[in-house]
């Protein structure tokens, strides 16, 4: 590949879609994407005019980011900057830069369920429990998990590890395995969490050998805490 010695922002992205298939062996959607965003990028600093490569500074990577973090997602943003970090090193490749510019770009925190809101009022509350559907298997469960979650205060991966024996119905309490204090813990179990559960386990909870309270219903494998955080983002939206 010749290396002109300026480069207009068209030919440049064309240039780093071209390396991206045939030196880094990038799948389509991939090459495209990472194209999009090395555009856009050069856009905001040079408005589609003649690209100087040399003039791009650490400071112009970190605002880019920082702006698309303000209206973007974190998974989208982090996409954003693996394929800026990918982008200066193609420019290395080149010749035409010799500043690691790739150690400028800033790393996303990209946690999963982080868009959820770290509590509920009451009438936020309200409406989580009435968009779950108790007239279905899927609903009694969620509904059993999302009580637990707000009328016990437990983590995702206390009700996670929920057993089938940390439940004492004569008692009315739940045994907790594992805290944040990493102690065991006994709970009473309020009377409308009690009876989400019970719906759950008499007409809900498949015939498994497992004994987590909780289990994915085609596999009967236990629920993550992963996915009992995807239960509340469902219910939420």
């Amino acid at each position: 590949m010749t290396v002109p010695c300026q480069w207009m922002t068209q030919r440049l992205v064309e240039a780093f879609e071209e390396h991206l298939q045939r030196v880094r062996g990038a799948r389509f959607e991939t090459c495209r994407a990472y194209s999009r965003f090395a555009r856009q990028f050069l856009n905001v600093l040079f408005a589609d005019q003649r690209v100087d490569p040399c003039a791009i500074q650490p400071s112009d990577v970190i605002r880019f980011i920082e702006a698309k973090s303000r209206r973007w997602r974190s998974g989208s943003v982090k996409r954003v900057a693996a394929a800026l970090r990918a982008f200066f090193r193609f420019l290395r490749v080149l010749g035409v830069c010799d500043v690691r510019l790739d150690d400028a770009v800033p790393t996303v925190a990209c946690r999963r369920l982080s868009e959820l809101p770290r509590f509920l009022d009451e009438s936020q509350l309200a409406r989580l429990h009435a968009a779950l559907d108790p007239s279905t298997r899927r609903g009694r469960r969620d509904r059993a998990i999302v009580l637990c979650l707000s009328g016990l205060g437990l983590r995702a991966s206390e009700v996670a590890g929920l057993h089938i024996e940390d439940l004492n119905w004569r008692a009315s309490t739940l045994h907790v395995r594992t805290r944040k204090t990493r102690r065991g813990d006994v709970l009473p179990i309020p009377r409308d969490v009690g009876r989400a559960i019970v719906a759950y386990l008499r007409d809900g909870r498949p015939p498994v050998q497992d004994r987590h309270v909780f289990v994915v219903h085609r596999s009967g494998s236990p629920l993550s805490s992963a996915a009992i955080g995807k239960v509340v983002h469902r219910a939420l939206w």
